[in-house]
């Protein structure tokens, strides 16, 4: 391994001689310093690093810096989340089959699935959720209770 050291160290540069011209030159004195070895091994006659004479070690002024006194940031604005959208009904599960007109009252027949169901103003469909507000010559109107949202269905091609 030392071998290799000594060998790296004391191995002058292979220089293509079309680049000679990229190349500074170093003076001869220099050249004949450079590739001399001391005792063990390490190049004598570096350039040695000398002194500038100026202290490297005493206080320096510094101007100090003056930043603005940190102040406590307010808060973030509590972002206000996008309205919900608003609820939508279910889709009336209901189908008028027929209607039956005796005097003044009116009963229509409407499908649910495979059920007929007689219905008449007033009346609550299903479990309770829907309720028949009216029924007038050309439409029925069913109200979904939770949601108080009234559904109208056409009489028309009924007669």
């Amino acid at each position: 391994m030392l071998g290799l050291l000594i060998l790296n160290l004391t191995a002058t540069p292979v220089q293509n001689p079309d680049q000679e011209h990229d190349v500074a030159k170093m003076p001869e004195s220099a050249a004949k310093q450079k590739n001399a070895l001391g005792p063990y091994g390490a190049q004598v006659g570096r350039i040695k690093w000398e002194p500038s004479g100026e202290d490297i070690f005493v206080e320096a002024s510094v101007t100090p810096v003056t930043e603005e006194p940190v102040r406590p940031s307010e808060p973030p604005a509590p972002t206000v989340p996008p309205p919900a959208p608003e609820p939508v009904a279910p889709t009336l599960p209901y189908v008028v089959m027929g209607k039956f007109k005796s005097g003044e009252k009116s009963t229509l027949y409407l499908r649910a699935g495979n059920n007929t169901i007689p219905v008449s103003e007033g009346d609550l469909l299903g479990s309770g959720d829907y309720k028949v507000e009216g029924i007038s010559e050309s439409v029925v109107s069913i109200r979904y209770l939770p949601m108080n949202y009234l559904h109208e269905l056409s009489l028309s091609g009924l007669e």
